[in-house]
């Protein structure tokens, strides 16, 4: 069932987006929380797992684009 959501978020939000016109991860997370039965935090922000699984099924390129995001540097 938790699949089945994640594809359908992936294609509600993520199928005709561009560089103009992108979710927010707030609106993708209420909206997996929804369709799971997961409740929001106590600050109105999604829940911790809505926003995992938002991260998680956030496009690649947009989280290139993302300034948030920093990839770990690997020791050498």
């Amino acid at each position: 069932a938790i699949l089945s959501v994640l594809f359908d978020a992936m294609h509600v939000f993520w199928a005709d987006c561009n560089d103009g016109r992108l979710p927010k991860s707030s609106t993708v997370a209420h909206a997996i929380d929804e369709r799971l039965g997961l409740r929001a935090q106590a600050s109105g922000e999604g829940s911790r797992t809505g926003q995992a699984y938002a991260s998680a099924i956030r496009p690649d390129w947009v989280k290139d684009a993302d300034n948030r995001h920093h990839s770990r540097r690997s020791a050498s």
